[in-house]
């Protein structure tokens, strides 16, 4: 499967804070292999705060 050229990812399903913040290695993986997609999230309400925005 050719994953070149990915300019977007969602991840989604994020339901209990404590999924939220065991993903931080997904996130660190994404963006290694991603370095120029938009990665979002979505995630029920009360679970937001656990993922801290970082713009590099």
């Amino acid at each position: 499967m050719d994953f070149n050229g990915i300019k977007k990812i969602l991840v989604i399903k994020l339901r209990h804070i404590g999924d939220v913040l065991l993903t931080a290695p997904v996130f660190r993986a994404l963006r290694e292999n991603f370095p120029d997609a938009h990665i979002a999230t979505l995630v029920n309400s009360g679970t937001e705060m656990g993922h801290k925005v970082k713009t590099e």
